[in-house]
């Protein structure tokens, strides 16, 4: 009985889909949030200009930029060492990182990233993704 079931089963499963059932789904409303660049600014590097702000991207970029998780030990996120109040830096000589390790440099400011055309303290990282 089995074998006479497996067989029938898959050709209704077979017919009974069709593509005019296929639903399409609709595209996200997802809206981009132009930025207002100030007169005198360089261009804006080739890869920001191709990953322009939406609402959901920058949504989704604060939660994984306080998301302590990615830590080595879950305890610091990119925002404990990158404060807003002191330019997305951290004013100490030297960053202080996971285990309470102390960096060789300090922390750098990543405001206006998407001017530069070159990142990484020494200019070897050509693109943030």
């Amino acid at each position: 009985m089995k074998r006479v079931f497996v067989p029938l089963a898959v050709l209704w499963l077979l017919l009974s889909c069709s593509r005019d059932d296929a639903t399409v789904p609709m595209p996200l409303d997802n809206p981009e949030i132009p930025l207002h660049i100030p007169e005198g600014f360089p261009p804006v590097n080739k890869w920001a200009a191709a990953n322009k702000p939406t609402q959901y991207g920058v949504q989704l970029g604060k939660k994984l930029f306080h998301e302590k998780k990615f830590s080595g030990n879950n305890t610091i996120s990119c925002a404990s060492c990158h404060n807003q109040s002191t330019a997305f830096a951290d004013n100490r000589a030297q960053a202080i990182g996971v285990h309470g390790r102390v960096g060789l440099r300090n922390t750098p400011p990543i405001q206006n990233l998407a001017f530069m055309q070159f990142y990484n303290w020494d200019g070897n990282i050509l693109q943030l993704e």
